[in-house]
Order: C-alpha cells, then sequence, then structure tokens
C-alpha cells in the first residue's frame, strides 16, 4: 500500500473521529438541556445584598429583595437575567451554540439557568454592559425567537403622578393592569389634532418631537383655549413622575398639530386643515416608519369634516 492509500485511510479515519465527536456534543448537550430545572432555585434569581424588613400583622420578616437594574426605557428588571425564547424545543442542541454566539457577541455569561417555557428559559447574563445589549446579541441569532429582559411587575401598577385618584376612567380602561404588560414605548407617536399644545407645561415638557399651525395663529402652535393641552395629557403625560396626571400611554411621544383656532368656546376646524394635516402627518411618520395613532377631538355637528385618521 503506497503513501496516497495510507494519507487517505488517514483522512477517513479523522473524519469518523470527528463526526464521533460531535455527536456524543450533540447528545451531552441534549442531556444538558433536558436537565435545566422547571422550578426556580436560590441561583434563578439574583438577590440585594442587604436585606429589607417587612411588617406583617405583629411580625417583622427580613427578607433580601430582588436585586434590580433600571433599563435604558427606564423600567426596572431584574438584573444580570434575560428570557430568551428559541424558535425550536429546547432539547435542540443548537440552542447551545446559540448561548456560545451570545455570550461572544456581548451577553455576558449567557448560562441557562431556568426551564419558563416549552422553548423558553431564563438566561445568566453576568458580565454583559447591559440587558439591552445582552438582547441584541441573543437576537443576532437565527435560532432565537424573542430575548427580553425579566420584567419587574406588581399586583398592580400605580404611577405616583398625585393626581391619579381623579382620574377614574384609567380604571374605567383597566390602564393599570395594561401598564403591567407595557408602558409603551418612546417609538410610538401621538398625534394629537386639537388647539395646539402647551409644550411648557412640568406634564409634557420634552414630549412634543414636531408641531405644526394650520390656523395661522399669532402664537403658533401654543395652546390659548387649553382643550389640545388636556388631550395631550390625557394621551401622553409624563406618567411615574411625581408631578400632575398620569398619561395613558405612559412613554409615548406626540405630534403636536394645531387645526382648531384660538377663538375659545367657539373652536372653529378650517375647512383645509384636516387634509393639510393628514399630508403633514404623511411626511413626518411614514418615512421614518414610526407607529403612530391620533386624535381630532370635536363635536357631532362637525361630523361631515373629512376623517382625519
Amino acid at each position: 500500500m503506497n503513501r496516497y492509500h495510507y494519507a487517505i485511510q488517514e483522512r477517513i479515519a479523522f473524519a469518523a473521529i470527528v463526526a464521533m465527536c460531535l455527536v456524543c456534543l450533540s447528545l451531552l448537550s441534549r442531556s444538558a438541556q433536558a436537565a435545566l430545572p422547571v422550578v426556580p432555585g436560590p441561583e434563578a434569581y439574583p438577590r440585594a445584598a442587604t436585606p429589607v424588613f417587612v411588617k406583617r400583622g405583629l411580625e417583622t420578616i427580613q427578607v433580601r429583595p430582588l436585586k434590580t437594574v433600571l433599563t435604558l426605557s427606564k423600567r426596572k428588571a431584574v438584573a444580570d437575567r434575560l428570557i430568551v425564547v428559541f424558535r425550536n424545543s429546547l432539547a435542540d442542541a443548537d440552542n447551545n451554540l446559540s448561548h456560545l454566539r451570545a455570550n461572544r457577541l456581548g451577553a455576558g455569561k449567557a448560562s441557562p439557568l431556568l426551564k419558563i417555557g416549552p422553548k423558553a428559559i431564563l438566561v445568566d447574563v453576568t458580565g454583559a454592559k447591559s440587558l439591552e445589549e445582552a438582547a441584541r446579541a441573543y437576537k443576532a441569532d437565527p435560532n432565537v425567537l424573542h430575548a427580553s429582559p425579566d420584567w419587574i411587575m406588581h399586583a398592580s401598577e400605580t404611577p405616583n403622578d398625585p393626581f391619579i385618584g381623579s382620574q377614574g376612567g384609567l380604571n374605567t380602561i383597566q390602564a393599570p393592569a395594561a401598564w403591567n404588560r407595557t408602558q409603551g414605548s418612546t417609538g410610538m407617536v401621538i398625534a394629537v389634532l386639537d388647539t395646539g399644545i402647551d409644550e411648557a407645561h412640568p406634564d409634557l415638557a420634552g414630549k412634543v418631537i414636531d408641531r405644526h399651525d394650520f390656523t395661522d395663529s399669532s402664537v403658533g402652535t401654543g395652546d390659548v383655549v387649553g382643550h389640545g393641552t388636556h388631550v395631550a395629557g390625557i394621551a401622553a403625560a409624563s406618567t411615574n413622575n411625581a408631578v400632575g396626571v398620569a398619561g395613558v400611554g405612559y412613554d409615548s411621544r406626540l405630534l403636536n398639530v394645531k387645526v382648531l383656532d384660538d377663538s375659545g368656546e367657539e373652536r372653529g376646524l378650517r375647512s383645509f386643515a384636516s387634509p393639510s394635516a393628514v399630508r403633514f402627518l404623511a411626511t413626518r411618520i411614514l418615512p421614518s416608519r414610526m407607529s403612530a395613532h391620533c386624535n381630532l377631538s370635536i363635536q357631532k355637528s362637525a361630523a361631515s369634516i373629512p376623517a382625519v385618521c
């Protein structure tokens, strides 16, 4: 047998060894995934180093609260933890490769801790620069369907705005329950087509991202009447900021589109204002691909005015 035949046999043997190693790794990976606990142990959730004392009747209990962080969106989440949802079953060996890839892309430790659903697991991302960066690292993997922080939930989301007690409509529309699931997004924009907005109002400061006046008002998009400011506050006043009222849209932003004039109770809507406002919204919102809703509050007698949104 010549050297050529020996070389071929060596390559075949090497390929067989590699294949066997891959099979073994796959089996080990599957068994590791299957061994993930479904009941959280003490290592699943990080705890704060300093305990707190909670009174329960006559008894005082010492507890260590969850260790939390404030994300870039100003929401509170469990520190160093991420919920990752895979496209395939958790028994799929490719999921372990996803953790390795995420680790290289900035997801910190990227270590699976707990099985929390058919395709979802709790992951330790200790060492990542932020939860957002860890989530981006996982989302870059085609095997990952979704990745997000483990948000802190409460029995009922109650913002600290002092006048929220007078906002009975919030309970009617079940806003607190909705806020437990989502608190909106700065990418969601609400266009208020009204008498303008007082953008200097402390509960609306920084909320308006663009503006336009269709009434030739001497004060521009400022609100002389107050109606537009009231509507804007209901829709998207800064919430949980210990000021004024709570906006239903929570973190949403505003477009100030003035279509009603400054004539007090006789708020007239000029016939050209609605279609002009539509063109304005189309040029401001559609090119930027922002999610948007719009509101035009007028009396029933004005129902013949062309629909704006």
